[in-house]
């Protein structure tokens, strides 16, 4: 299934080390938009997360695309319209995407979407993760790692992984 992804999910997923999860659930091919790559690999990143991020990437086909212009409208950014483009350009499967309005966009669209948790959740069903490790991991992501989660959706969450057997 051809997957196309925005930057959180990834960036989060490098955060706790389980980017190789990806291609074990999900299988690819995988597509990066150019201006999601660049958020992914900022000025200030650590040597050891570049190198990190790199390594796990390395086989994601990288496709540019610019939007001419912004609709300040939209509510989205350059990398998320990007991610738009690519995915109705390779006509992906999946798009990996965190954010509400990228994410409302994809929904009219009838795109299929996957944030982080939802991500989290697919390995923990596939037996790559138990229940606790999965709630441990996004513990730590919102403790350590800034990410951000409604208390509706963290609650569906954790009754989503109450149910997994």
């Amino acid at each position: 299934m051809k997957v196309v992804s925005d930057a959180s999910p990834l960036i989060f997923l490098g955060k706790i080390k389980k980017l190789p999860w990806l291609k074990t659930i999900l299988k690819g091919p995988f597509y990066l938009p150019s201006l999601v790559k660049e958020e992914l690999f900022p000025k200030t990143i650590s040597l050891s997360e570049e190198e990190y991020l790199s390594h796990e990437l390395s086989d994601w086909q990288t496709m540019p695309w610019r939007p001419k212009a912004l609709r300040a409208d939209s509510g989205l950014s350059a990398a998320d319209l990007s991610v738009l483009e690519i995915a109705r350009k390779v006509k992906a499967g999946l798009v990996l995407a965190d954010e509400k309005a990228l994410r409302a966009i994809l929904a009219v669209r009838r795109q299929p979407t996957l944030g982080t948790l939802g991500i989290i959740l697919t390995a923990c069903r596939q037996k790559r993760s138990t229940a606790s490790e999965a709630r441990q991991l996004v513990e730590e992501l919102i403790s350590t790692h800034r990410f951000r989660v409604s208390a509706h959706v963290y609650m569906s969450f954790l009754k989503a992984l109450a149910a997994i057997r």
